[in-house]
């Protein structure tokens, strides 16, 4: 493992480029506003509080932190998902994206640890971040924007004091495992995209999984604190703007007692709405409509999966909605 990096965090407006951010300390949590969202399982073992185990004793801002079980050792065969979401609320091309965070690990190496995948189209397709195959296409021109000094090429990640494809579990996943000294470490992730206004990125998840195998493992798993999700955002050239109304399903992300609006040509009749682990939250007819009221099914703020059938019962869209 490779240790010490210290970032700086901005909270800018400028007139070309704009900033999308988030900081969690967990003093201040952003459960359920589109930011950090742990999948509803009853073996989640992610917890936010205050530490108090052998290894993990403290946070790095006191008091609270983010971790596998605030109190006992994780448990044998688990998994555990928690994500980070950020969806842009209008068009834009974003060029850059930052992820870092301080953190401990306490595990049995290349048998338990945690993994961290990235998805650029709202949780269909995810990557490992060390094997981001939709990043490491294409080319650009930037500027490290601590050194100044010009980036070109075409893989457009950074990453530090990370895991390398050599660190894995059982199955061969790249992930955080081992155990290391008390000192907190620094991770980062920056990732490049191409400026170029054919493709306007709408999303950006990472999902961080937690996995044990069946051993008994007496370690305290791995603490999170000072999580910090930063996007940067270049609005479209006028010629390429999408008006709202030009997207299938919207607005996405949407507050949880507004109207959802869909296109009719869809020639769908029904909307089925499920939560992360498949459990259904609400199903309703749209034939001959063009929206629905989320007002009376009091949905949670968080990461939805919807599809919409014909009167065959088949697919004809399916996607991930957020609730604000």
């Amino acid at each position: 493992m490779k240790k010490n990096i210290i970032i700086l965090f901005l909270l800018s407006i400028f007139q070309i480029n704009l900033y999308a951010q988030k900081i969690g300390d967990f003093e201040t949590v952003y459960l359920g506003q589109g930011f950090l969202e742990f999948e509803k399982t009853d073996n989640n073992l992610w917890e936010i509080g205050v530490p108090n185990k052998s290894f993990f004793d403290s946070a790095y801002s006191f008091p609270n932190a983010l971790a596998t079980d605030l109190k006992s050792n994780y448990s044998s065969g688990n998994t555990s998902v928690f994500y980070l979401i950020e969806s842009v609320e209008s068009p834009t091309l974003t060029t850059r994206s930052e992820l870092s965070f301080y953190y401990k690990l306490d595990t049995r190496e290349g048998r338990d640890g945690m993994y961290i995948e990235v998805s650029y189209d709202n949780g269909e397709n995810w990557w490992n971040i060390i094997n981001d195959t939709v990043q490491l296409q294409g080319s650009y021109e930037y500027t490290n924007p601590d050194t100044g000094e010009p980036i070109t090429g075409g893989a457009g990640i950074s990453i530090e004091n990370g895991y390398s494809k050599s660190d894995t579990l059982m199955n061969g996943i790249p992930c955080f495992t081992g155990s290391q000294s008390s000192e907190w470490i620094e991770f980062r992730s920056s990732r490049f995209f191409p400026s170029m206004d054919s493709d306007a990125l709408d999303s950006i998840f990472y999902r961080f999984t937690f996995k044990s195998d069946t051993g008994i493992s007496n370690m305290n798993g791995i603490i999170i604190d000072n999580l910090f999700f930063y996007l940067e955002l270049e609005p479209l050239s006028v010629n390429n703007q999408v008006s709202e109304s030009e997207y299938i399903v919207y607005p996405n992300p949407i507050p949880k007692n507004k109207q959802l609006f869909f296109k009719e040509d869809l020639n769908a009749s029904r909307l089925t709405l499920y939560n992360l682990i498949g459990n259904e939250i609400l199903s309703e007819s749209i034939k001959g409509k063009s929206s629905i009221n989320l007002t009376n099914y009091l949905l949670e703020p968080g990461l939805y999966q919807y599809k919409m059938t014909n009167d065959l019962g088949q697919i004809v869209l399916a996607n991930k909605l957020i609730v604000r």
